[in-house]
């Protein structure tokens, strides 16, 4: 399995009148949503992380010296983001102010919330590693989108897997789309006389993909450090039948998750997941 460096975390501040929103009361933290950015000045990236790009057509915007903001004359020049991400970062808060940008290129972090990004229906390139989701809703909207790539390959085990990228579909500019996820299904509970386990089609693509996912590699896993590695399975079975049906038989009690890969590859648009399931085990 691929192993990804931590990554530095591009975080955007907000702020209203020059006092920052995450300190205000509720109420008003609770107005503050992509469809006001009208009101605000400015918007506030953190200056530890240097390595963040803004840019226009001409070349890049500098942050404001000191204070690292970006000025409300500047949200709609604003084309291009490029830039790194800390592990466990959720969000792309913030970004709703720029609603001219383009491309949207982000290493590392493992951002699940795509919310701030869901109106910004100018964006035609997008690439993402690290994340965070289980489904593209937040997309849907994103009808001038050329190019799609996305890598939640990671080292953090609690990630969850991208299975539904269906609301890609009906994108007749997307060309090229590139998904790779490494993550989790929601936790299963399994006892000693109901130690099986069946799955019906767990991946849905989008429409750019005209074949099946292919699901092979159907096993499991014990807990890390554990030397149950070494019992006798002889009885456990898995299969996947013709109509996408994964199924696991005589689940050894000491295994702590499932395992299995999907996979589709056509042309320049391309899946591949490989999927957790833990498992709660009771008597």
């Amino acid at each position: 399995m691929r192993k990804r460096k931590k990554k530095k975390l591009l975080v955007a501040l907000l702020l209203v009148g020059g006092f920052n929103v995450f300190h205000s009361t509720p109420v008003e933290a609770y107005q503050t949503t992509e469809e006001k950015w009208d009101q605000y000045n400015s918007v506030q990236i953190n200056p530890i992380f240097s390595t963040i790009g803004f840019y226009d057509h001409e070349g890049n915007i500098e942050p404001t010296e000191g204070n690292n903001l970006i000025l409300k004359t500047d949200f709609l020049k604003i084309k291009h983001i490029h830039g790194e991400a800390e592990t466990g970062v959720a969000s792309f808060q913030g970004f709703s102010a720029f609603k001219n940008l383009e491309d949207i290129y982000v290493e590392g972090g493992g951002v699940s919330d795509f919310r701030p990004i869901r109106n910004l229906t100018n964006i035609k390139r997008f690439y993402m590693s690290g994340t965070n989701n289980n489904t593209l809703i937040d997309f849907e909207k994103l009808d001038k989108i050329e190019e799609f790539m996305y890598d939640g390959f990671s080292d953090r085990k609690e990630n969850i897997a991208l299975t539904d990228i269906s609301a890609l579909s009906n994108k007749n500019n997307l060309k090229r789309i590139h998904i790779s996820t490494d993550g989790n299904l929601p936790k299963i509970t399994l006892s000693k006389k109901n130690n099986h386990y069946e799955l019906l089609k767990p991946i849905v693509l989008s429409d750019q993909f005209k074949q099946d996912v292919k699901y092979s590699q159907v096993y499991f896993e014990y807990p890390e450090n554990s030397d149950d590695d070494s019992v006798e399975t002889d009885d456990f079975t898995s299969d996947v039948s013709k109509d996408g049906l994964i199924s696991w038989q005589n689940i050894p009690t000491s295994a702590s998750h499932l395992t299995f890969t999907a996979s589709a590859d056509e042309d320049l648009n391309y899946y591949y997941g490989s999927i957790n399931i833990p498992i709660r085990w009771v008597d």
